[in-house]
Formats: C-alpha cells, sequence, structure tokens
C-alpha cells in the first residue's frame, strides 16, 4: 500500500508526541490530560441526564397516525427475511400500512421467500448497489407520509411505531430512533454489544436526543418523515455510512431527530471477531468521512449543541483514544527497554538481576487512567440500564469489567486503523 504524506504526517506526530512524553518525562501529564478530556465528554452526558431527563416522556398518543410505508433493503437475507417481514407484520398501527422489499441482487433465495408472503411488495434489482440506492428506489415508491426503513435481519417489537409515531407531534422532527438491542446473544462478543448498543443507541442517543445534537439515526430501524428525505435529497448512495450522513444532513436543514428509547428493536450482530472487526471499521471510517463532510456544522452556533459539542468534541474523543494507544506503546516500550538493560547489566557483572516493580508496571499514570476510565463508564452504565428500564445482575459485571477494560482497547485500536486507512484514501468497502 502506497503511505500519503499526510497519513506518514498525522501517525508520525502521534509518535512524536509519544516519544517526546517519555523522554521528557511528563506522560503523567499526558494521561491527565487525556483523562480529563474523556471525563469531560463523558460527564456532559450525566449532567444533561440530571437536567433534563424528565424530558424523556412519551410522545402525544392522541395524535392522529399518518399513513406509513415500510421499506426493507434486502440482500442475500434469506436467513432472517421472513422473521423480519412477519415481525413488521406483526406491529400494531391504527390503519394498514404498506411493506415493500428492495431486493439488491440477492444470489440466494431472498426473493422467492418474501414472495410466499401475502401483503409484501417485492421490488427486484438484478445488479447489486447498495442499501442506500435500495432506500432511495423505495423513497420513490412510497406513498406513506411517514417511511420506516429496516434492514432485513432486525425484529421490531410489537409496540414499536405505536410508541414511535407519537415523536412526529412536531413538524419540526424528521426522524425518530428507537433501542437497538442484538437478538439473542449467544457468545461473549455479542453479550459485550448488548451492553455497549444499552449505552450508545440508548442512553447517548437520548441525551443527544434532549439536545437536539443527534448525529445518527440507526441502520437498523428508523422512522423519518419522507417529504424531508426526499427534500434533502435522500440518501448518498456514494456514502458507507448512509445512517449518519442522513442525520446529519436532515440536522444541516434543522430538522430534528427525536430517540424512543422505549420502543425497542432487536437486530442481528457480529458473532465473529472478525465480522466485528469489519462493521466497526465501516463505522468509524463512516464517522471520520461525515465529519469532514459536514465540517461546515463544526462550531457553528447556528447548529447548536451539534455544531458546539457534539461533532468537534466526539472527534476529539475518538483521536484521543489513538493517541492514548500510542502513548501506552511508547511507555511499554521504555519498560521492555528498562528490564532488558538491567537483566544485561546484571548478567555482566555476575549477578541476578534485580529489578524496580514500580518501573515494570509500566506507569502509574497508565493505571491511572483505566481507573479513570473505570469510573467514567460505570457511571455511564448505570445511567444507561436506568434510562433503558433495563435491571443489572450480577452475571453482567464479568461482561462489564471486559468491556471496559479490554473491549474500549480493541475499539480505540480500530480506531487507529479506521484514520490509517481514510487518511490513506484506503477502498471503502460495506463490510
Amino acid at each position: 500500500m502506497h503511505l500519503r504524506g499526510k497519513t506518514i504526517f498525522v501517525f508520525g506526530l502521534f509518535v512524536l508526541i509519544s516519544v517526546l512524553g517519555v523522554l521528557l518525562s511528563i506522560t503523567p501529564w499526558m494521561v491527565l490530560f487525556l483523562s480529563l478530556i474523556f471525563l469531560s465528554v463523558a460527564s456532559v452526558f450525566i449532567f444533561v441526564y440530571e437536567d433534563f431527563s424528565d424530558k424523556l416522556v412519551l410522545g402525544n398518543k392522541k395524535i392522529s397516525y399518518p399513513s406509513l410505508s415500510v421499506l426493507i433493503p434486502c440482500y442475500n437475507a434469506s436467513a432472517s427475511i421472513l422473521q423480519c417481514v412477519q415481525a413488521i407484520k406483526n406491529m400494531d398501527y391504527p390503519q394498514p400500512f404498506e411493506v415493500i422489499v428492495i431486493d439488491d441482487g440477492s444470489k440466494d433465495n431472498s426473493v422467492a421467500l418474501v414472495k410466499t408472503v401475502s401483503g409484501v411488495r417485492v421490488i427486484v434489482k438484478e445488479k447489486n448497489s447498495g442499501k442506500a440506492n435500495c432506500l432511495n428506489l423505495g423513497l420513490k415508491e412510497a406513498q406513506g407520509e411517514l417511511v420506516v426503513c429496516i434492514d432485513a435481519d432486525t425484529y421490531p417489537e410489537k409496540d414499536c411505531l405505536m410508541k414511535m409515531v407519537p415523536l412526529f407531534e412536531s413538524e419540526k422532527v424528521g426522524a425518530v430512533t428507537a433501542l437497538i438491542k442484538p437478538y439473542k446473544p449467544s457468545n461473549l462478543l455479542q453479550r459485550i454489544q448488548s451492553i455497549e448498543y444499552l449505552v450508545g443507541f440508548g442512553f447517548y442517543q437520548s441525551m443527544l436526543s434532549v439536545m437536539d445534537a443527534a448525529f445518527v439515526t440507526p441502520g437498523p430501524m428508523c422512522v423519518y418523515r419522507k417529504k424531508y428525505l426526499l427534500e434533502i435529497g435522500g440518501y448518498d448512495e456514494q456514502n458507507i455510512t448512509e445512517d449518519m450522513d442522513i442525520a446529519l444532513n436532515l440536522q444541516k436543514h434543522h430538522y430534528q431527530i427525536k430517540a424512543c428509547h422505549y420502543a425497542t428493536v432487536y437486530t442481528e450482530v457480529p458473532v465473529t471477531l472478525s465480522h466485528w472487526i469489519k462493521q466497526r471499521l465501516r463505522w468509524y471510517r463512516g464517522k471520520i468521512f461525515n465529519t469532514k463532510k459536514y465540517k461546515d456544522l463544526l462550531f457553528n452556533k447556528e447548529y447548536g449543541h451539534l455544531g458546539r459539542f457534539t461533532l468537534p468534541f466526539t472527534f476529539l474523543l475518538e483521536l484521543a483514544s489513538v493517541l492514548s494507544i500510542f502513548i501506552v506503546l511508547a511507555n511499554l516500550a521504555d519498560v521492555l527497554f528498562y528490564a532488558g538493560n538491567v537483566f544485561f547489566i546484571g548478567l555482566s557483572v555476575g549477578v541476578g538481576p534485580k529489578l524496580e516493580l514500580p518501573k515494570i508496571i509500566i506507569n502509574s499514570s497508565t493505571v491511572l487512567f483505566y481507573l479513570i476510565m473505570l469510573f467514567i463508564f460505570s457511571v455511564n452504565l448505570y445511567l444507561a440500564f436506568k434510562v433503558s428500564r433495563q435491571k443489572l445482575s450480577l452475571s453482567q459485571f464479568p461482561v462489564m469489567l471486559v468491556l471496559i477494560m479490554a473491549y474500549t482497547t480493541a475499539v480505540a485500536l480500530i480506531w487507529m486503523y479506521s484514520l490509517f486507512l481514510e487518511l490513506n484514501h484506503a477502498k471503502k468497502v460495506w463490510l
């Protein structure tokens, strides 16, 4: 792979800062600075919860329920499409709604399976051209005032629409999101994602909604006002994270995104580590790309908390997480060099090496960093369970510990690789 100049510059800067931290013995101060960034961003959500949790209420159930269309982009989804369609048809709604499956050139028997279900319209495309293209095609065909965009491996609860649609009582609302949960998590990776989704799509999304600063309408399922989607030009078919792009585009046109944290949608999540890595690379590269695409929103007071907090400070948080990896690696290298030096000096004078234990434990600042992160995530996890009305059990604590201590480090490493790929203009792929 050819390395671009800006890639070398940015990662060289990370290395330089980390090495200088070790050489100048200022690593503890650097760790303190990074910890303050993490703590500050996380604290915002805590303060918002304390100040505005009373706004997390149900919408006006007395509104007149508008016509509605459900769009399901489908590609090789024979394992889940029937269950998805059945869950959709079982949803309560005061009036009939249309269900449209847009098949994106599937090579399996997805189309044949869907055609066995009555009351479902199927649009078949010969060539695979991506989810965004399917949704744009569905938007042109949809008759409803509201459109539900839902993945073919997603299963909404029966009362989802009855809970989500009332939040459209204001004409300013362009989209309503739900609480996304992994469907039947079986292994450790999926159980970790269950808690992660509870925080990200539950607590964080709800708080950002209260602030009118949400920057994503999760792809598994979201309800939109169709005329606004058409007004902003629909989905960007070249964007690998169309759910983030459409959310920022709606916000750019001053339409609100509301979170319905009490409407639950279940979706299939990665089972294997390789699948999870590919998914996160797409997510995180999409975040970097869309932050650049909508850079005119950054620090722009016209867009309220979205421009002044969400976009700039979440991006700063991501850069800080990447820098923290370099700092830890630089400290680890320093420790290994020290240990090796003491060992060989001991051999040269004929005595056993005596290592100073505090030096071997990398650095007390690194331990402090993880302790601060433990505290931050613990508070956020507690509030996430509270907002989502989920019960904490003792069996979940080992999973939480892995999430905090190991999973977050893995996420930071993927952020680092995503930044590398995006700076280097590597080819984008869906999965």
